[in-house]
């Protein structure tokens, strides 16, 4: 984490929450759901908001590679299903588009087994979860042979 990277708990707390999501600040994201904790509306509502650039909570934290902050998210009742269209080219895509093109494993697994996620949804790009992790080098001769559970689901 970078000295940049730093926020402060204040009366709001959306601002705080983003960037300890792109810092991958896991104390200061279980602080600010700490401080909602009382309310799981509030804990709902702001584990699911879309960023004022398009993005969402679990798709930040999933791009950024804070893989620890997304399943925190996840815990907290993120709709893993919630598009963003934060990237330069506007392609709306899901958090599994995410962790497959970061080849994520465990949390693509968790997204297929408990949330039954559909891996050949594509994303507005017309790119399925497969496609991202091909296209970034996950799946093939020279990759984690587990990325292969993709491919298994969808014949299921």
């Amino acid at each position: 984490m970078s000295r940049h990277c730093t926020s402060t708990i204040s009366g709001d707390l959306l601002e705080p929450f983003a960037a300890a999501i792109r810092c991958g600040d896991s104390v200061q994201v279980n602080a600010i759901l700490e401080v909602l904790s009382s309310s799981p509306t509030d804990v709902h509502a702001l584990v699911n908001r879309v960023f004022h650039d398009g993005s969402t909570p679990l798709n930040v934290a999933i791009a950024f590679r804070h893989f620890d902050v997304a399943r925190r998210l996840m815990e907290c009742g993120s709709n893993v299903e919630l598009p963003d269209s934060f990237r330069l080219d506007g392609c709306r895509r899901k958090p599994i588009h995410y962790a497959c093109a970061n080849g994520c494993v465990e949390l693509v697994r968790t997204f297929i087994e408990q949330f039954n996620v559909d891996v050949d949804e594509p994303d507005d790009g017309n790119a399925t979860p497969i496609h991202h992790a091909a296209a970034s080098g996950h799946i093939g001769r020279h990759t984690v042979p587990n990325m292969s559970l993709l491919t298994r689901k969808r014949k299921n």
